[in-house]
C-alpha cells in the first residue's frame, strides 16, 4: 500500500496540474477575446415614417469597438419606443439614435422616455450657440454641466461701519466662481421634441433627464448665474474634478510674469532685419 502512495500522489497533481493549465489557458482566451455590447436592431425591414414598436426591435452582440457612432444599448430601447423613423432600417441593421426626427405621434411620446423606476424627470434648459456647442449635441449624447456666478460685493449703504479711530477696511472685488454643478447627464432631445429642424444643428434648448432634487438645483443655478455645457465621451464614467475656480482681475496677474516692453521688442525686431 506504501508502495502505491508516491504514485496516487503524482496522478493527483497531474490531474490538478492539467485542470489549472486548463482554467489558465480559458482565462487567457477569454481575455484576448474582443469586448461585446448588447445594442438594439431592426427584427424586420422598417420604412421611413414608423412609430417604432416592441415588436420591430431585437437585439444584437456586437463586437464594440465596431459599434457605429450612434448605436443604442438595448437596454435604453424604451427611449425610442413610439418615435417616428425618418430613415429607412433593414432587418438585423441598427437602428441609430439620429434615425428619429419629426412627426406629432413623437411628440406626444416624450413622457414615456422618462424612466419611472429610476424617477426621472425631463427637464428643458435654454442655450445659445456656445453652450450648444455650435449644435453639435444630439440626443442621446450626455452632457456635465458648470455653473458660474458671481458673489455679492456689499455696498457702501449696506456695509458695516468701522469703529471709531480704526482705518477703513480696503473696498471688496466681486470674484467670480466656476464650479462643477452636474455630470453625466442624458440628453432627451435638442430644441422642441420630435422636430426635425430643430434636431439638425439649429436649437436653443435641451431637454434632459434629470432627479426631482437636481431639477431644483438646476432652477437655482439658473437663477444664480450661467450654464456651461460640456461634451463627454458616452464612455467616459469617471467622475468629474470637483475643484472650483475663483477670483478676480488681481488673480490674473499670476499669468503674466515678465513684463512686455512694446519698444524694446520694436528694437530688437528692427535691430535683427524685421519689417
Amino acid at each position: 500500500m506504501q508502495s502505491r502512495m508516491p504514485i496516487v500522489v503524482a496522478l493527483v497533481v497531474a490531474v490538478a496540474a492539467i485542470i489549472l493549465t486548463n482554467l489558465y489557458i480559458e482565462q487567457i482566451r477569454r481575455e484576448s477575446e474582443p469586448a461585446t455590447s448588447t445594442v438594439m436592431v431592426a427584427s424586420r425591414d422598417l420604412t421611413p415614417g414608423t412609430i417604432l414598436a416592441k415588436e420591430d426591435i431585437a437585439f444584437a452582440v456586437r463586437y464594440t469597438q465596431a459599434l457605429p457612432r450612434f448605436n443604442v444599448p438595448y437596454n435604453e430601447n424604451t427611449l425610442y419606443l413610439g418615435q417616428e423613423l425618418t430613415i429607412a432600417v433593414t432587418k438585423d441593421d441598427y437602428i441609430l439614435s439620429t434615425y428619429f426626427g419629426g412627426g406629432a405621434p413623437g411628440e406626444r411620446k416624450l413622457s414615456q422616455k422618462v424612466d419611472a423606476k429610476l424617477n426621472q424627470r425631463a427637464m428643458t434648459i435654454p442655450v445659445d450657440n456656445e453652450q450648444g456647442l455650435e449644435g453639435s449635441i444630439l440626443p442621446g449624447d450626455r452632457i456635465d454641466l458648470l455653473l458660474s456666478y458671481q458673489t455679492a460685493v456689499p455696498t457702501e449703504a449696506v456695509a458695516a461701519r468701522p469703529p471709531a479711530g480704526a482705518a477703513a477696511a480696503p473696498p471688496r472685488r466681486a470674484e467670480f466662481v466656476t464650479a462643477s454643478l452636474l455630470e453625466n447627464v442624458y440628453v432627451l432631445t435638442t430644441g422642441r421634441y420630435g422636430s426635425a429642424s430643430e434636431t439638425q444643428g439649429r436649437y436653443r434648448s435641451l431637454t434632459i433627464l434629470v432627479s426631482p432634487v437636481e431639477a431644483k438645483l438646476l432652477i437655482w443655478a439658473m437663477n444664480l448665474g450661467k450654464l456651461s455645457v460640456l461634451l463627454r465621451n458616452p464612455k467616459d464614467l469617471q467622475a468629474t474634478d470637483r475643484a472650483v475656480a475663483s477670483g478676480n482681475t488681481d488673480d490674473l496677474k499670476g499669468l503674466g510674469q515678465v513684463r512686455l516692453n512694446i519698444p524694446e521688442v520694436v528694437a530688437k525686431n528692427r535691430a535683427s532685419g524685421g519689417q
